[in-house]
């Protein structure tokens, strides 16, 4: 299951006469196959295939198993149900222990924000990984994290 912000419009707040609507739901599907040594082109590290609906906006969203852990982050789906096509969904989830050396940009964080004083100074710029940033406190995983 993810809990996910699909197909929204980007957020523009220059007009805030505007009335924002941004739709969220749970969308739940069921583990495919745990692919653990992957020939896939855009993903060649382990995941998993399911058949949660990962549409447009989604991707990097948490998957959760039985509502409570989390397992993976969504990274691609298709719809195969439109035209009559039977097959529904095919989407995969990237494992979370693969997504703990995911590098992540940092060009976004501002550089005096408290998120940016966390970051040791040898750190700051370029990349950093999602392990890291869970070190560093940006990212929080119950129980804690070990790496």
């Amino acid at each position: 299951m993810t809990y996910a912000y699909p197909e929204n419009e980007i957020l523009d707040f220059s007009q805030p006469e505007r009335t924002r609507r941004i739709v969220a739901d749970f969308y739940v599907g069921s583990l495919l196959k745990n692919v653990v040594e992957s020939d896939h082109p855009f993903l060649p590290y382990p995941h998993y295939e399911t058949s949660i609906a990962i549409k447009c906006g989604v991707s990097g969203g948490l998957v959760f198993y039985k509502g409570r852990a989390v397992v993976g982050v969504n990274s691609r789906g298709w719809d195969f149900g439109e035209g009559g096509d039977v097959r529904g969904n095919l989407s995969y989830v990237v494992r979370v222990i693969e997504a703990l050396s995911f590098g992540l940009p940092l060009e976004q964080l501002p550089e005096r924000s408290w998120e940016y004083e966390q970051i040791p100074p040898n750190r700051r710029g370029g990349t950093l990984t999602l392990g890291e940033l869970a070190r560093y406190g940006h990212v929080r995983f119950d129980p804690p994290l070990t790496v």
